[in-house]
């Protein structure tokens, strides 16, 4: 039976229904100690002095933490970096001498339960002395409240093309200026982590999520001055990540260091409102894209500048969000030049990091937009236009002649153009726009947008999987990347299954593992399903040889006579004759009395992946919206998407990623922003206020998987599919706003709100006579 291509279910699932995961906040052990974080209530500040003193008059206080005690812990590094110098722009783990965003860390309490933790934090006082906080980007080099850092962290450029030329041939030149508002992920379960010291084996074990387990560990093992082996990370369930969590915060570090100097096991697992408050934060970018445009709609070149409000401090992923956008922002179309200057700007917010989309999203927004704009001034039909702009297939593989995450930026495959046309046909596109225009022919506001993207996915990196069989014949799949709701167990099972040949059920797959898996480059950027299914095809290969190998020499018949169904040796070319089960030539194997079969055969096998190239999936997604008059609120009822993920393992698990990514990118686009008041504190600290969508928000979401354009980046030809449906939605929600109001360029800043919508509304309608008369 084969397995990939199947949209079979996930085995794990049960466990999850049945309430059976382990979250970072079912892991317990006796004598923990409970660690909570007191933060500053100020955006921007001197921090003078810290009393710790009635705090430890609490009973059940064990010991409070501030910068002099961790003075010798080195702020966390970069992980994701272009190689500009950053140190002077990072977070350290406790403030010392300065405040500079509500929700910073000043010191931690260590007590024997959450509750008294809680209480004694409240009783720590904080002697600060506010200045005046930098709350927007701004072209000064220098911060009058904090002059020793400056506004300004990095700048990244990347070009190609002549485009002076390409803007002196042009015959028209269209701008637009773009802005989108600070977001963030929200999972259902927020950060956490658990460290426990084990004095005897001096090893420090550490639960929590695992993005990037590994650089985690490794910087840990470094700032405790111990060896890599001596900090072993268990990667836990992780109720929903979306690049928020896994990534190395302040307070793991401190979780961390504590367990090591207290000889206890610390748990800590933050609240809603601190989620909101300290967690890696997103988008909050303007742009300014201007497009030099021939007779026939050609796009000549683009030229783009654009600023991302970094917050306080830099984290973990460094340049990485900045750097994909001007990677990013040429997408699918074949320009002749282009430019992009980008800056990180300081400000006194909650840093930034990624979020699900991380660079992509914004660049379609940018790029989307101008072509939206540049169909109005040119008068033709933004589909059309698009059509005549997109890169030919001929051309594949493209390069871009830019460079990305320390990759090339050349386009693997791509049949674009074969896309549009199969997606247009599929969802009768050309009915659903009619339908929108009869609609507003009847007085209603209805729009449809669309935008086409071309994501980043599965970047340079290595990957290891380990196989080993036994005696009851199950495969074990032992794997560095961590399960974080993508299905990679399943996944896995599937490609190892086919070539094994067993049942994906007979398949175990173990995720996270930093022991036997010593090396990882993370579960980020859609990497999963490219790097380590690679992997384990190819342990896989290594491992079904092994097999028929040793049955060879069990049974005395020629390797390549021997074939596997079922679990099951046999002759291939014979029905009946004899029969080995997979589990009793594992059994067989074993070394002791009842071995059968010579050493040199054990089923056991090794597959890794080195690429230094980037997989680049694609599509085009379709929004419809209707607008109601009375309250402005835009709704999205409808949504088709056609995307190409080159090789998809299980069509159910995809289809999934890119309904979810749906709905996450109508959040973005309409309903959740993290701003702040004018002295920089937070907008929205509890759900109340941070409007989640629910499932009447979600649409009915219709889906084209396509596979035309195998990548040869790997030898599954998979592109990946993790971003999929969001980073298309924000432009193309915009695009129909715009469509249903009658306004092109309406939506130039995300979210649109309804007071936004409200605004225009009232404009045009025309005031009674008699209120004229009154003014």
């Amino acid at each position: 039976m084969k397995h990939v291509g199947r949209p079979l279910r996930r085995p794990d699932d049960a466990v999850h229904l049945d309430g059976r995961g382990g979250f970072v906040a079912d892991v317990a052990f006796p004598h923990q100690l409970h660690m909570r974080v007191v933060r500053s209530p100020v955006a921007c500040a001197k921090l003078v002095g810290v009393d710790t003193e009635p705090a430890y008059a609490l009973p059940g206080v064990v010991a409070v933490l501030t910068a002099d005690d961790v003075a010798h812990v080195p702020p966390i590094g970069v992980r994701l970096s272009t190689g500009a110098s950053l140190e002077r722009f990072l977070q350290p783990v406790l403030a010392a001498t300065m405040v500079r965003y509500v929700g910073e860390p000043v010191a931690v309490v260590l007590a024997d339960t959450p509750a008294v933790a809680e209480d004694a934090a409240e009783l720590i006082g904080l002697e600060l002395t506010p200045l005046e906080p930098q709350l927007t980007p701004t072209d000064s080099d220098v911060s009058a409240s904090d002059p020793l850092r400056g506004n300004e962290a990095a700048t990244v450029f990347k070009a190609f093309g002549n485009l002076n030329t390409a803007f002196h041939r042009a015959e028209r030149i269209v701008e637009v200026d773009l802005a989108w508002g600070r977001d963030g992920a929200m999972p259902l379960e927020t950060r956490g982590l658990v460290a426990r010291w084990d004095g005897a084996s001096e090893t420090l074990e550490i639960w929590g999520a695992g993005r990037a387990a590994h650089w985690n560990r490794d910087v840990i093992a470094e700032v405790l001055d111990l060896p890599r082996s001596a900090v072993v990370w268990h990667t836990t369930d992780v109720g929903g990540s979306f690049g928020v969590k896994g990534e190395l915060y302040p307070e793991d570090m401190l979780v961390a260091y504590a367990a090591r100097l207290l000889g206890r096991p610390v748990r800590w697992i933050e609240d809603r409102r601190e989620h909101l408050l300290a967690a890696n934060q997103a988008r909050d970018i303007a742009a300014s894209a201007r497009a030099a445009v021939d007779s026939s709609g050609l796009i000549l070149g683009v030229d783009l500048i654009f600023t991302v409000d970094q917050g306080a401090y830099v984290r973990t992923e460094g340049t990485m969000v900045a750097d994909l956008i001007a990677a990013m922002t040429p997408g699918p179309y074949a320009l002749g030049a282009y430019r992009a200057r980008g800056h990180l700007k300081l400000t006194n917010k909650t840093p930034a990091g990624s979020f699900r989309g991380a660079g992509r999203a914004e660049a379609a927004f940018i790029r989307e937009r101008l072509m939206d704009a540049v169909a109005h001034r040119t008068g033709i039909d933004p589909m059309e236009l698009r059509r005549r702009n997109l890169i030919d297939p001929s051309e594949m593989p493209a390069d871009r002649g830019m460079e990305t995450l320390g990759s090339a930026v050349t386009y693997d495959s791509g049949r674009y153009q074969s896309l549009v046309d199969a997606t247009t046909r599929r969802f009768s596109l050309d009915v659903v726009r009619r339908r929108a225009q009869h609609r507003r022919a009847q007085g209603e506001l209805v729009g449809v947008g669309a935008a086409f993207v071309v994501d980043a996915a599965a970047p340079a990196g290595y990957e290891h999987v380990k196989l080993s069989v036994d005696r009851r014949g199950t495969v074990d799949v032992i794997t560095a990347a961590a399960e974080q709701g993508q299905g990679i167990r399943t996944l896995l099972a599937q490609i190892v299954a086919d070539i094994v040949g067993v049942d994906y059920r007979r398949v175990r797959v173990t995720a996270g593992d930093t022991v036997q898996i010593p090396f990882s480059a993370g579960t980020l950027l859609s990497r999963s399903s490219a790097m380590v299914g690679t992997a384990a095809q190819h342990a896989a290969e290594a491992l079904r040889e092994k097999i028929l190998a040793a049955a060879a020499a069990m049974l005395s018949v020629p390797a390549d006579k021997l074939t596997i169904q079922g679990g099951r040796i046999r002759q291939a070319d014979r029905h009946f004759g004899a029969i080995l089960d997979l589990g009793e030539l594992a059994a067989a194997l074993e070394p002791g009395p009842s071995q059968r079969v010579p050493h040199g055969f054990a089923l056991d096998a090794d597959g890794s992946v080195t690429t230094a190239m980037t997989t680049f999936p694609y599509g085009l997604h379709v929004a419809v919206v209707e607008i109601d008059r009375d309250t402005g609120l835009v709704s999205v009822p409808s949504v088709y998407v056609g995307y190409d993920v080159g090789n998809a393992i299980n069509p159910g698990l995809v289809e999934a990623q890119l309904v979810g990514g749906v709905v996450q990118g109508i959040a973005s686009a309409l309903h959740t922003a993290l701003g702040v008041t004018g002295t920089g504190d937070p907008l929205r600290a509890n759900l109340a206020d941070y409007a989640m969508p629910t499932a009447r928000e979600a649409p009915g979401v219709e889906v084209l998987l396509i596979e035309e354009a195998p990548s040869p980046a790997n030898t599954l030809g998979i592109k990946g599919a993790g971003d999929a449906g969001l980073t298309g939605m924000a432009p193309a929600i915009a695009a129909a706003v715009d469509d249903a109001l009658g306004v092109v360029g309406f939506a130039r800043q995300l979210p649109v709100t309804a007071a936004d919508v409200m605004r225009e509304l009232k404009a045009r309608v025309p005031l009674p006579l008699a209120l004229v008369g009154a003014a």
